[in-house]
């Protein structure tokens, strides 16, 4: 194996990754949109493009946000063909370290697959100081051989790099450790509300109770946050929790399993994703706790119309993907029970009657183009308007359709959904 690897993906977790990666001698080509000087100061080599980092190199490892992010670096698009799949190599091993949805995860294995290389599920599981000191987490699924063939990147990342079985385990593993991730922090921040609020030193709580058998890392990593109520720097924002805690929410529906607690730890951090403490680290629902429990020196978040509108919006973008990906269960947690679906043809839909036509391609979307958007919250309510293009398969036949629209998003306990939606055709 060549001692050369790429990184795609040099954030929070991806550059200390780099640094990682120098330190055991690898040659490191990484990549991202924006410049990239931290990477140079490491000792790595910036990469024009995500092809030009498969033409340097056999092994890749990919640190992005979202399926969309990922899928765009490895097959490019028309307007910029330089996806790492557009370098016509065979043979390539992809890391995907991306904590996505299971069906995003198989996607993109079947896009690697069907191009002649190899993709690996490897989420990776602990904040920037993990990764730093090499005690993050990689939960490692897929073709054994290929694991053992790049099992020394794998080291160069962690210590702790786990080969758990065929491709997926890692993904669903993953899953399991961030409902644990998500229920510690909400319940440090309820027991650190508690704590205050009956007179004891939030600091000598910390000291205390860090060694104590009711710790847990986010314990120790949050609760001193929480003690100075001062939540920078950011080791991860609420809508990054959120992402996952979704995802996960979602997955134990399918599986038909009880999750109450991770309902609930959704829901607080929905909260606090509509409030000012948004892009603050997820310590910071202590302030959602403490205010509840009116803990002195608190306050009401303010929920700032700018910060709904922003989870308004990608929970709109998260539909529509949906829509065109065929994603039953997401359409079935973003959309409410009381659906009221106009189409425009003035034909309405509910709820499980618009579903039934997606699981049967009596409709299938194939395109979504949207414009002239405009969002308005009033309360637990939010409306949206604007123009938007489809093209779509009526009963198999192909049709593209230009319309203005309404669509009604209400917040309800397990979070915003879409409970209306109408649509006027505009002349060709």
């Amino acid at each position: 194996m060549s001692d050369r690897v790429g990184l795609i993906g040099l954030g929070a977790i991806g550059l200390p990754l780099a640094v990682n990666f120098v330190a055991k001698s690898f040659e490191v080509h990484g990549y991202r949109r924006s410049p990239m000087p931290e990477l140079q100061g490491v000792g790595g080599r910036p990469a024009a493009s995500p092809r030009a980092i498969a033409e340097a190199c056999d092994v890749i490892v990919t640190v992005l946000p979202t399926y969309d992010n990922v899928r765009e670096v490895l097959e490019g698009s028309a307007s910029r063909p330089d996806g790492v799949l557009r370098s016509g190599r065979k043979g390539l091993v992809i890391l995907e370290l991306s904590t996505l949805a299971m069906k995003e995860k198989e996607a993109l294995r079947a896009l690697v697959e069907g191009a002649g290389s190899i993709m690996l599920d490897a989420p990776l599981s602990g904040v920037p100081k993990m990764v730093q000191d090499r005690a993050s987490i990689i939960f490692a699924s897929g073709d054994k051989a290929a694991f053992d063939r790049v099992k020394p990147v794998f080291d160069a990342m962690t210590d702790k790099a786990f080969y758990l079985g065929p491709f997926g385990v890692g993904t669903k593993m993953k899953f399991v450790a961030n409902t644990l991730v998500g229920i510690h922090i909400l319940a440090t921040a309820e027991a650190m509300a508690l704590g205050v609020k009956a007179g004891l030193d939030p600091e000598l709580m910390v000291k205390v109770l860090s060694p104590s058998g009711g710790t847990s890392l986010q314990f120790q990593v949050r609760a001193p946050l929480m003690a100075q109520r001062k939540y920078e720097p950011v080791l991860a924002p609420h809508p990054l929790l959120i992402k996952d805690l979704d995802k996960i929410t979602q997955f134990a529906d399918e599986l038909g399993c009880p999750a109450p607690l991770v309902h609930v730890a959704r829901e607080y951090f929905q909260r606090a994703c509509e409030s000012e403490w948004r892009d603050k680290d997820v310590a910071s629902i202590f302030e959602i706790v403490a205010q509840e429990a009116g803990v002195a020196g608190s306050r009401p978040a303010r929920a700032g119309s700018g910060a709904t509108e922003s989870a308004i919006r990608a929970l709109e973008d998260r539909r529509y993907q949906a829509m065109i990906g065929g994603d039953l269960p997401a359409l079935e947690t973003l959309l409410g029970d009381d659906l009221v679906y106009t189409h425009s043809t003035s034909l309405v839909d509910g709820k499980a009657s618009y579903l039934d036509k997606l699981r049967k391609k009596k409709i299938a979307y194939r395109k979504v183009e949207r414009a002239k958007e405009s969002i308005q919250v009033h309360g637990d309510t939010a409306i949206i308007t604007g123009e938007i293009r489809l093209e779509v398969l009526v009963e198999g036949s192909p049709r593209a359709m230009t319309s203005r629209f309404t669509n009604v998003w209400a917040k309800r306990p397990r979070g915003w959904q879409m409970v209306a939606w109408q649509s006027t055709p505009l002349p060709a």
